[in-house]
């Protein structure tokens, strides 16, 4: 499988012509939407509109699958079809789809599918349960990963002399450990590595901006080999 891989878009829609004849399926981990406002209410309704129609086209004509998640500046909703699937939390076939953030709490104020869950799921290591719910039903654990923020100490920036350094999530680290997915496609750190390995499972940082929003990368194209290479 050749997987077209971004993220970090913010309302950047890039000309991936280039790359398209290459891609079997597209990934997008997530931050996809521009975000004007720091108060997600006010913002929800324009991306909401944005996601369904400025997105969606351009989505559409590239005729691949695309897969994603949300991140923490996208606080609108995707209406998902056939081919585009967007989601905070979910399984679809070889996917896992899921929205991290450090230790996987306060997302319910980003994604509608969230912002309905009771108090419990609000509090640390919830989300980290919800996952192993979600994956207890799997026949098998989905060969794919697309996950918003990196795992602790893979992909990451952190250094408290550099602005914007992020340690990523050390629940996702357990559970990369845990599972051992194939690969998993992380974003939110503009600055840190771009590729790192925990155990068999490859990880790849596939932001395409820097701090400041501007696109300044292209996506990468990852070929993730079949078992039976």
């Amino acid at each position: 499988m050749e997987i077209l891989a971004m993220a970090d878009l913010h309302g950047h829609l890039p000309d991936i012509r280039e790359y398209i004849d290459s891609a079997d399926v597209i990934v997008i981990a997530g931050d996809i939407a521009p975000d004007h406002s720091c108060i997600p209410k006010t913002n929800t309704e324009y991306q909401t509109e944005w996601f369904n129609t400025v997105f969606s086209k351009w989505a559409a004509k590239l005729n691949k699958p695309i897969f994603g998640c949300y991140g923490n500046h996208d606080y609108g909703t995707f209406k998902n079809n056939s081919k585009i699937q967007i989601y905070a939390n979910e399984v679809k076939g070889d996917f896992l789809l899921y929205a991290w953030t450090r230790e996987f709490y306060g997302w319910n104020y980003m994604v509608k599918d969230l912002e309905r869950d009771p108090k419990e799921n609000y509090v640390r290591g919830s989300l980290e349960s919800r996952l192993d719910s979600m994956l207890s039903k799997c026949k098998s654990v989905p060969d794919i990963w697309i996950c918003h923020s990196p795992p602790h100490g893979v992909c990451e920036c952190y250094d408290d002399r550099v602005q914007n350094s992020f340690a990523g999530s050390k629940a996702l680290l357990r559970a990369i450990i845990k599972y051992q997915p194939k690969a998993v496609f992380v974003g939110h750190v503009y600055n840190g590595a771009r590729t790192g390995h925990i155990g068999d499972t490859q990880v790849f940082n596939c932001s395409v901006t820097d701090d400041v929003h501007d696109l300044i990368r292209d996506p990468i194209l990852v070929r993730i080999k079949d078992e039976k290479e």
